[in-house]
């Protein structure tokens, strides 16, 4: 008996905690948010299709040893899709004095954008993604003027090996804006889908990399592990929704002809005409 009241006591304290501490949606520090419908230019430049995008920021700076760099930067970020493409919008604050020595082989090591998609959505911490499993995953650094070198999946790649990648970037005084369009590798996504996705913001200084910046993850993994990206829900139109046109308002006192009023003007009118034709009458009679 007493072991059926110890044991009883525990599922209590159990039920009480998961209570207390509901289960996430989400991995453990997983930041979520939504890329709504939308098409956008890839010029560098923000179009207003951009404003039905939700924002949200990149300023982790807890990735190893950089986490007290003063001149790491951060990043304002924004995602839509359509039916073709997953699109990214970053507006970079750095140094816009870009360093670009590193080799093009360790493009992370200069001032770049790393890019992180993970259609497949697996959050398994122990799980490492593999093309050859059929997994979804994209990984892209681009360097901070929008030239592409560095990885789609697995493989080392050139930019003209996949033309279908669209980026653009335009350098500003407070470092720069990117624009990226991503083909949607997992045919029939929809809307509530979930897609894991994470940046890193590459500082560099005398072709070193200096800071790196994310939004969601804690440490670099992120090209091997997609545990540690944030989730991006797929949702539907986020538009502003057109206010119904009020009809004009008619002046009371203005009346149009109605039936009735023809009917008495073509009445005046047969009258007048037989007045006139009777005094003409008359006067051949004197």
């Amino acid at each position: 008996m007493k072991k059926l009241s110890v044991v009883t006591l525990i599922l209590a304290i159990v039920m009480m905690l998961c209570t207390a501490f509901p289960v996430s949606a989400y991995p453990e520090g997983s930041k979520a948010a939504t890329a709504y419908t939308g098409t956008p230019h890839i010029d560098g430049k923000i179009d207003e299709v951009w404003a039905q995008a939700e924002m949200f920021e990149a300023n982790d700076f807890n990735l190893y040893s950089w986490a007290s760099n003063p001149k790491t930067a951060t990043g304002k970020l924004r995602t839509l899709w359509d039916s073709k493409y997953f699109y990214i919008l970053a507006e970079i604050t750095t140094d816009p004095n870009f360093d670009f020595t590193a080799s093009q082989s360790t493009v992370w090591e200069r001032d770049s954008l790393g890019v992180f998609v993970d259609y497949s959505y697996k959050r398994d911490e122990n799980y490492k993604y593999s093309l050859a499993n059929g997994d979804i995953y994209e990984y892209l650094n681009i360097q901070a003027d929008g030239k592409y070198y560095g990885t789609y999946g697995t493989s080392s790649v050139k930019p003209e090996d996949y033309p279908e990648i669209l980026i653009s970037s335009e350098k500003n005084a407070t470092g720069y804006v990117m624009e990226i369009a991503i083909p949607l590798s997992k045919p029939g996504l929809k809307i509530g889908e979930k897609v894991g996705f994470d940046v890193n913001i590459c500082e560099a200084d005398s072709g070193k990399r200096v800071g790196v910046t994310a939004w969601n993850a804690n440490a670099t993994d992120m090209w091997q592990y997609s545990n540690v990206l944030g989730t991006i829900t797929l949702g539907g139109s986020n538009a502003p929704k057109e206010e119904p046109k009020e009809e004009p308002e008619t002046d009371d006192n203005t009346t149009s002809p109605t039936t009735g009023d023809f009917t008495a003007l073509m009445v005046a009118a047969v009258l007048a005409s037989a007045g006139s034709a009777l005094i003409i009458s008359k006067k051949k009679v004197k």
